[in-house]
C-alpha cells in the first residue's frame, strides 16, 4: 500500500515539472516576506525544533525511503554500482535527518555533558562541532553546486544527478553557504559588517545564520523531488 502510494506520488511529481520548478521561488518569497513583515513569527519558524526544522526532518526521512526504493529497483535491474550509490545516498539522508534533531537528544530530553567550546550548541551532533563545521559548510557548497549545474556537465548521469527542473532547490543552497563562508571568514576579518550574517533571530540585518533553516528545507525538498523523478523514470522505462 505504502509503496503504491509513493509510486503514484513520484509519477505525479514527474508530470508536474513546471509547478515543481516554481515551488521553491514561491517558498522563498513567502519565507522572506514573513521575515520582513512579521519577524517575530519568522523567528519562531526558524528556531530549534521549530516548524522548518520539523519539515526538514520529514523531507529527509521521505527521501531516505524513496532512495531505498530507487536503490532496490536498480539492483533488480542488475545495475549494481548505481544501486549501491543510491543506497549510500539513502544512508546520507538518514544521517542528515538524525543530525537535524541531534539524534533525538531534545526529544528524549537527554542532557549529555558536551562542552560548548567543542560543540557550538552543546549537543550530540557533528555539524556543530567546532572543528568539523567548516567541512560541513564546504559539503553544502559542493551539494548546491553539483545539484545546480552537475547535470549540465555530466548529462549521462541523469539517473544520479538532479534534473535542471530542480535548479532552484539547489542554487540557493550554494549561494547561501558561499555567503556564510565569505561572511564568517574574509568579511568579518576586514570588518565588513553588512556582509556578516547576524546570529540574533530578531536582528534587523537582512541575512541571519538561522536563515539556513529555510535553505535546508529547499534542499530536503530538492532531494525528495530528485528521488521521485528518478524512481518515476525507472518505473516508466521498466513498463
Amino acid at each position: 500500500m505504502m509503496t503504491h502510494m509513493f509510486s503514484r506520488l513520484a509519477q505525479l511529481l514527474a508530470k508536474k515539472q513546471r509547478q515543481v520548478y516554481w515551488l521553491p521561488i514561491v517558498l522563498l518569497m513567502v519565507a522572506f516576506g514573513c521575515k520582513i513583515l512579521s519577524p517575530a513569527h519568522y523567528a519562531r519558524w526558524i528556531q530549534e525544533d521549530g516548524v522548518l526544522e520539523s519539515i526538514q526532518l520529514l523531507c529527509f526521512l521521505l527521501t531516505t525511503y524513496m532512495s531505498i526504493r530507487v536503490s532496490l529497483h536498480l539492483l533488480s535491474m542488475t545495475r549494481y554500482m548505481a544501486g549501491l550509490l543510491w543506497g549510500l545516498f539513502a544512508l546520507a539522508c538518514l544521517f542528515i535527518s538524525m543530525e537535524e534533531i541531534s539524534w533525538g537528544q531534545r526529544f528524549f530530553e537527554i542532557q549529555p555533558a558536551v562542552d560548548k567550546t567543542v560543540n557550538l550548541q552543546g549537543e550530540t551532533n557533528l555539524h556543530n562541532h567546532k572543528h568539523l563545521q567548516i567541512w560541513f559548510l564546504f559539503g553544502y557548497l559542493l551539494i548546491g553546486l553539483v545539484g545546480s549545474v552537475g547535470i549540465k556537465v555530466f548529462r549521462q548521469l541523469h539517473w544520479l544527478l538532479p534534473s535542471p527542473t530542480l535548479l532552484w532547490y539547489f542554487l540557493p543552497v550554494f549561494l547561501f553557504y558561499l555567503h556564510l563562508l565569505i561572511g564568517a571568514g574574509i568579511a568579518s576579518d576586514y570588518g565588513i559588517q553588512w556582509l556578516v550574517p547576524a546570529r540574533s533571530l530578531l536582528h534587523p540585518q537582512l541575512l541571519l545564520y538561522k536563515d539556513q533553516e529555510v535553505i535546508e528545507v529547499l534542499l530536503g525538498l530538492g532531494f525528495f523531488m530528485h528521488a521521485c523523478f528518478v524512481y518515476a523514470d525507472l518505473k516508466w522505462r521498466a513498463s
